[in-house]
């Protein structure tokens, strides 16, 4: 990708699978992977770099993860009323890093569960706004704002 406006978009209907893939912006940041509803994406052991999101996974979405890179975006992953499944372990290399926020959950209708995830260099690791989370595990270091901010 070596736009700005570059996304990729999931349509309604579409099982999307991104395995032992890099998505990276060509030296510039990129939009983001969209999840319309009705979409779901499995994404497992890849990377996601310079993206301003790097998942939106949108209202009647599902994200399915488990071993994952996400680097240099302004969001790692976006869930707002949608199911997000991380299916991690404490020996997983799960990592989100240098992002301004690496997880943020809003309005979620099912309890989300993190396992194994480890949060690095981060302005603020998780926020959560009417969602409720079970996070077991994790690690979160070096985050200059928060941890986890729940409201």
């Amino acid at each position: 990708m070596n736009n700005s406006n570059s996304a990729i978009i999931v349509n309604s209907g579409v099982d999307f699978n991104l395995e032992f893939s890099e998505v990276s912006g060509c030296n510039s940041t990129w939009d983001e992977i969209t999840l319309e509803s009705g979409s779901t994406m499995r994404f497992n052991n890849s990377t996601i770099k310079d993206a301003n999101i790097g998942i939106n996974s949108l209202p009647g979405s599902e994200l399915i993860s488990l071993r994952f890179i996400i680097e240099d975006c302004h969001r790692g992953v976006k869930a707002n009323n949608s199911l997000f499944t991380y299916g991690g372990n404490n020996f997983s290399i799960s990592r989100i890093f240098n992002c301004d926020l690496g997880i943020d959950l809003d309005n979620m209708t099912n309890t989300t569960n993190i396992a194994g995830l480890f949060i690095l260099d981060c302005n603020r690791g998780i926020e959560c706004n009417n969602a409720s989370l079970v996070l077991s595990g994790s690690t979160m270091e070096n985050l200059s704002q928060h941890g986890l901010f729940i409201n």
